[in-house]
């Protein structure tokens, strides 16, 4: 629930990669693990976001180490949100009544400490998904600190094992 009361940081899919990276800049209480992608409609007179891609650090520089041009300025300043984003459907997002199981397994899947929370309610007489929110690996910190959830080393080590990627190192001269 804490997560759907936090702003929801999207772009759309024709947003510039410089402002797209601006939210992922790092920093004590600007961090985000990712952006949620939206296309929005008017439907019934209210206006109606759809998911339809997520956008995180390894998206860009992904984009960025396979451009052929110059990835200076214009770098960021033609390549758009779509271009880097990849696509959500169905099985890469929760509603607010999906147990907790199923967002790590979508972070497990996918590799992407990021879901985007919708609600498929009848009330704009859609069955198109509805962005409320999104759900982050950091979401679950409080969860553990604040109700004392304790751990034994066995849980701790299936858990890491789970949800970790391998170390990767490269020479200082790289």
């Amino acid at each position: 629930q804490d997560s759907a009361k936090r702003p929801l940081l999207f772009v759309y899919p024709d947003t510039k990669l410089l402002e797209v990276i601006t939210f992922l800049a790092i920093g004590p209480e600007i961090y985000v693990d990712g952006v949620v992608v939206i296309t929005e409609e008017n439907l019934n007179g209210k206006k109606i976001q759809t998911p339809v891609g997520r956008i995180g650090g390894k998206n860009v520089l992904r984009s960025m180490l396979e451009s052929t041009s110059d990835w200076e300025e214009d770098f960021f300043g033609d390549v758009t949100a779509s271009q880097i984003m990849v696509e959500v459907t169905q099985s890469d997002w929760v509603e607010l009544e999906s147990p907790l199981s199923k967002v790590i397994d979508i972070f497990g899947r996918t590799r992407f400490a990021f879901v985007p929370v919708v609600s498929t309610t009848k009330e704009y007489n859609s069955n198109k998904p509805i962005i409320i929110g999104t759900l982050t690996i950091r979401d679950f910190l409080p969860l553990i600190v604040n109700k004392k959830i304790h751990f034994n080393h066995d849980e701790i080590k299936g858990i890491i094992n789970q949800i970790s990627s391998p170390i990767v190192s490269v020479n200082e001269d790289s």
